[in-house]
């Protein structure tokens, strides 16, 4: 890719072949870094969804705790 250091000297004829080859290894690399991202939202998504971490949160209330806010249709907890 072209910098002020390391320019590319192009005849203006070839400067829009040139801005589009530019565009699309631009666009691959920013897909390839998405995905990227996206799977290790994902996997982390699923690691702090999983069953041994709730477990965490839940173990630190008495099951009647979490009966009585099921029941009153909250979602918060109150700890003593």
């Amino acid at each position: 890719m072209p910098t002020k250091a390391a320019p590319a000297l192009l005849a203006p004829s070839e400067v829009p072949a040139f801005r589009e080859a530019v565009a699309r290894k631009l666009d691959r690399v920013i897909a390839k870094h998405e995905r990227a991202m996206t799977e290790l939202m994902e996997r982390d998504r699923k690691n702090r969804d999983s069953a041994e971490s709730y477990a965490l949160v839940y173990d630190q209330c008495a099951s009647i705790e979490w009966e009585a806010a099921a029941a009153s249709g909250s979602s918060v907890v109150r700890f003593p």
